[in-house]
């Protein structure tokens, strides 16, 4: 469990760095994000692996095994960029092992990072043939968890979005209620009870008001405020007011095409 541990922590770690070893001035390799790809099809031609498998036990007891595909063992990163030939006592030298642990890609490790470095031989053709299918169908399997990622953070998007449309619906019709009578209530109703919805609108007074108001009186101990007060004052008033304009608003929202037939049906 530990050398399993140890091996993760040290492919978490780009290109191996160890402070304590490596030349202050050597050249890293950069750390580069892959492009997105299309999915690889059964049909197109397969290009097997070639190259020499090597394993490497690192200073720190853990041991990575893969595959040097370059012509020379050993490289080093150049300011220019890219890797070029080098000899294995030069700054910055090592080596870059493919497929480590069945990982896509490379890492590349220092020679100040070794502790021992053996060439177990060429690998086959069907070892070739074997690694190159298991790197496309890691592919798929990443483009199919990157496709189901994009569509999960599309839809939650989606939602967020109704959420938000919904939100601002529910508060434009709060405000207008909370505006009171409308322009076509206005011309319907009196001024008398337009003054008295616009004082008293009811989103925050309505019928149950004066009852509510006694239950805290009497329940509670609360008396009314002095706009409760005059509410209850103008009640009788405001309730005749706030009929009509429940009947106005009633007939408005009534659609023309049910009041025609209506009217049809009647005259029938």
């Amino acid at each position: 469990m530990t050398r399993l541990a140890a091996v993760a922590l040290v492919l978490t770690l780009p290109a191996f760095a160890f402070a304590q070893d490596r030349p202050a001035d050597a050249e890293q390799p950069p750390v580069v994000t892959p492009p997105s790809q299309p999915v690889p099809r059964d049909d197109e031609p397969l290009q097997p692996v070639v190259g020499v498998k090597y394993s490497v036990e690192l200073k720190t007891g853990n041991e990575l095994i893969g595959i040097v595909r370059a012509k020379e063992v050993f490289e080093r990163w150049t300011k220019r960029g890219g890797f070029e030939p080098a000899d294995q006592d030069e700054d910055g030298a090592g080596l870059r092992l493919w497929f480590p642990r069945a990982q896509d890609g490379y890492i590349f490790v220092h020679v100040v990072e070794m502790k021992r470095v053996e060439e177990l031989g060429a690998i086959t053709a069907d070892e070739g043939r074997a690694i190159a299918l298991a790197q496309r169908d890691a592919k798929r399997r990443a483009l199919a968890e990157r496709q189901d990622v994009v569509a999960r953070l599309a839809a939650a998007e989606a939602a967020r979005q109704a959420e938000k449309e919904a939100t601002a619906a529910a508060d434009e019709a709060a405000t207008t209620e909370e505006e009171g009578v409308t322009e076509v209530e206005t011309k319907t109703l009196s001024a008398e009870h337009v003054a008295l919805l616009d004082k008293y609108p009811p989103s925050r007074w309505n019928l149950e008001t004066p009852k509510e108001i006694q239950r805290r009186k009497v329940v509670l101990g609360l008396f009314p405020s002095e706009e409760e007060k005059a509410f209850l004052e103008a009640f009788p008033q405001w309730k005749v007011a706030y009929e009509k304009w429940q009947s106005v608003k009633a007939l408005a929202e009534t659609p023309a095409d049910t009041t025609k037939s209506d009217s049809a049906t009647s005259s029938n």
